[in-house]
């Protein structure tokens, strides 16, 4: 596709960390297990017709319901990092954080697609960090939802960012290995600020 809605981007953030957030995710620390909760539609209640491959755990890190709920990880920080780094070597001014999440889709015979959908109801970015390497692409439709416009293969390490609140995307189950990743949802500050013109105020004698 020659101007896909996404972009890709490998290896901004540092292999330490990339080695850190799939040992905790995946629980290899002694004495430690990463909270993950099963989920029998990981795209959403408002996708009544979900598909039973939808099925998987997820854990909410930071923002939506986290706070009603007390479900938000207590060391939220780490898992935020990553987005941090991305955005500071991409030069994005972060304006606000809505919501990061991750997701663990576990290996399945055959790979299937989830359904179409976008995270939120109001514009909003979204940034995708794949956790390990994997099968189960990232697929991307047009505004129909039924044809598929591109396609992103999980990649320790990588990053693939894009307007959320446009681009109806889905997952694919994995057939190799469990997949994991975190999803954040965010908003950028505007680059070209607005120019205020101030009127004098008049004076009277």
């Amino acid at each position: 596709m020659n101007n896909p809605p996404y972009k890709v981007y490998d290896n901004l953030v540092s292999k330490e960390s990339q080695d850190k957030i799939e040992n905790v995710i995946f629980s290899r620390y002694e004495g430690y297990n990463f909270p993950l909760y099963y989920s029998s539609n990981l795209t959403g209640d408002k996708n009544s017709n979900f598909k039973e491959e939808e099925r998987g755990f997820s854990a909410e890190i930071y923002g939506g319901n986290s706070n009603e709920r007390g479900s938000g990880h207590p060391n939220f920080p780490f898992f935020l990092h990553p987005l941090y780094e991305i955005c500071q070597k991409l030069n994005y001014n972060i304006w606000e954080i809505y919501r990061a999440r991750t997701f663990m889709m576990m290996k399945q015979e055959t790979s299937i697609s989830t359904l179409p959908h976008i995270d939120l109801d109001y514009p909003h970015m979204v940034c995708l960090y794949y956790v390990n390497d994997s099968d189960g692409d990232t697929l991307f439709y047009d505004r129909s939802k039924k044809n598929i416009i591109g396609k992103v293969t999980p990649k320790k390490g990588r990053c693939l960012i894009f307007n959320g609140y446009v681009n109806f995307h889905s997952a694919s189950t994995p057939t190799l290995n469990d997949r994991a990743i975190i999803n954040y949802d965010f908003n950028l500050m505007n680059p070209n600020p607005k120019k205020i013109t101030y009127t004098p105020l008049k004076t009277y004698e």
